[in-house]
């Protein structure tokens, strides 16, 4: 099969982590997937090959970032502070492979359409990305017009964002939060996506309270929401753990803090 287009890598002796660290190990790529992964390997003679020397280098698998300002974040004290769009290097060279976009407090200059674009461009470049319609505030900024027609009918939008207990945000009650995690469901179950809502969650003294009254409140389950930046204040940290420790043992939900996020499924979807 030598010059059809199919090709193998081999990684030669590099330290593999699989997350457990697995040791000194080569690594066989076929085409676009790990065919083999062993000691002592070789590239099969019948496909064109190229031997990567990863001695005394760590090989992991691919981190997934699932909150990153691809378009840049900042603006809050003017055009001045706006930060840079992010680059291609920034996120390889810290080991990511896949990538949620998201847009903070400036969804006027940075919109979900040129999140997109990004994303676009990006994917371009070898990159698994996402992204997140919406940004702070309700009602969201939509591609289409619609939450809903975002998550279902275009690809890279797996979910909506919305920002709770932050002097930055709309300060949407209740029932705002409820509908818009109630469109992003639906966006998920046509799209066959995620459909969650996606939280960003302030140092108001409010805290989660916004969302426990939604899932008290309505049909709407605890698993439809990701809170972030639980880590940012003690007591916020403290809330989130008592969620935690509370809807953990309970038979409908499996919950996680993970690096400020809270994560909660349902396990009879598991």
């Amino acid at each position: 099969m030598k010059g059809s287009a199919l090709r193998c890598t081999l990684i030669r002796g590099g330290r593999l982590y699989t997350p457990e660290d697995s040791g000194i190990n080569d690594i066989l790529v076929i085409g676009e997937r790990i065919a083999l992964i062993g000691k002592g390997l070789a590239p099969p003679r019948e496909l064109e090959s190229e031997v990567i020397n990863a001695s005394g280098k760590v090989i992991t698998p691919g981190f997934i970032d699932l909150h990153v300002h691809l378009l840049g974040g900042g603006g809050e004290n003017g055009p001045r502070s706006h930060v840079p769009e992010i680059t291609l290097s920034t996120l390889t060279t810290a080991g990511i492979t896949t990538v949620v976009g998201v847009i903070g407090t400036d969804s006027i200059t940075r919109t979900p359409t040129a999140l997109l674009t990004k994303v676009k461009a990006l994917r371009a470049e070898g990159l698994s990305v996402y992204m997140y319609t919406g940004a702070y505030h309700f009602p969201s900024t939509a591609i289409t017009g619609s939450v809903t027609r975002d998550i279902a009918l275009i690809d890279e939008v797996i979910e909506v964002k919305i920002a709770i207990s932050d002097h930055r945000s709309s300060q949407p009650i209740v029932s705002e939060l409820a509908r818009l995690a109630s469109e992003a469901r639906t966006g998920g179950m046509l799209g066959e996506k995620p459909g969650i809502l996606h939280v960003h969650v302030g140092t108001g003294k409010r805290g989660l309270s916004p969302l426990i009254q939604v899932v008290e409140k309505t049909e709407i389950p605890i698993s439809q929401f990701l809170p972030t930046h639980i880590a940012r204040t003690p007591a916020l940290l403290k809330e989130g753990g008592d969620r935690v420790h509370q809807e953990g043992r309970s038979d409908r939900h499996h919950c996680t803090i993970s690096s400020g996020e809270i994560y909660f499924s349902d396990r009879k979807t598991r």
